[in-house]
């Protein structure tokens, strides 16, 4: 019995920890502890959420994703872990390969009880129309809720980190089209942006960059025709890109005022983290 109770507190208390990291803080990202190893080293990182690349790490809960994998030049094959493991990714060492994590979270929600924060918000993400459409429907702008999922990739050089960025299947999706640890960024470095697999035009794709000094700097970007961005970077500096849309979900709650409050949102953020040698 005790034993019993002991666990319930303790499920009760990732639940609390996740919900309130999550619900609390903008990007969702995957840290990992160095971004170059040689081949006989292990590979370790946080899954990471937070701003300006600074925020809480928490551990390995099967519960809060429904994909999480290790792709090599040779394989894809889940991630495995100890329920509570931190960091969550621990992985013994991949020989000569770029390696690519890939985790994609369950479904959260979150309320506004203030349109003042849910106009923040879409104007940082430069999603303006989104806030028309609201307006336009007659939509309640307080009382409401969005609901969102995270799909975080981080690319790391394993020995020789031969290879190459891939579309991994993922809702929505970041994809280099250089490998940073092996080919000439000098000209710059081509980002693809994707969502259901096809090629996403004139969206905004947020830039985090992390110098030797640890000084972060964030600045934005938009996705042309072709759904590709060009960013110039810089030696030794760790890069996270973060881009989210927002959609109106497949179901809407009943909008009268009996009902509890209506899902009228639905966010999808991407993000992908490498390091510039």
């Amino acid at each position: 019995m005790q034993q019993s109770t002991q666990l319930n507190v303790i499920t009760v208390i990732i639940a609390l920890f996740y919900s309130c990291t999550v619900l609390n803080a903008h990007e969702f990202w995957i840290a990992p502890d160095r971004f170059i190893v040689n081949e006989t080293e292990k590979i370790s990182a946080n899954l990471r959420v937070g701003q300006m690349m600074r925020g809480t790490a928490y551990g390995y809960y099967p519960r809060h994703f429904k994909r999480f994998e290790v792709k090599t030049n040779t394989k894809l094959h889940p991630l495995e872990g100890r329920l509570g493991d931190k960091p969550a990714i621990s992985l013994p060492p991949q020989g000569n390969s770029l390696i690519t994590i890939i985790h994609q979270t369950t479904n959260s929600t979150i309320s506004y009880n203030s349109w003042a924060k849910f106009e923040e918000f879409i104007t940082e993400k430069s999603m303006l129309e989104v806030r028309d459409q609201h307006i336009r429907n007659k939509y309640p702008k307080t009382e409401f809720k969005e609901i969102y999922s995270r799909y975080a990739k981080a690319l790391i050089g394993s020995g020789s980190s031969i290879g190459i960025d891939q579309k991994m299947g993922l809702e929505v999706e970041l994809v280099l089209l250089q490998n940073p640890y092996i080919d000439d960024l000098s000209e710059g470095l081509i980002i693809e942006l994707f969502y259901k697999g096809q090629a996403l035009t004139n969206t905004q794709i947020e830039v985090f960059a992390r110098n030797p000094e640890k000084e972060v700097t964030r600045s934005t970007v938009f996705t042309n025709e072709f759904g590709q961005v060009l960013i110039k970077t810089l030696p030794q500096t760790d890069y996270m890109l973060n881009s989210v849309i927002i959609r109106k979900p497949k179901k809407i709650q009943n909008l009268s005022k009996n009902s509890d409050q209506p899902i009228l949102w639905e966010s999808l953020w991407a993000s992908t983290t490498f390091r510039a040698p």
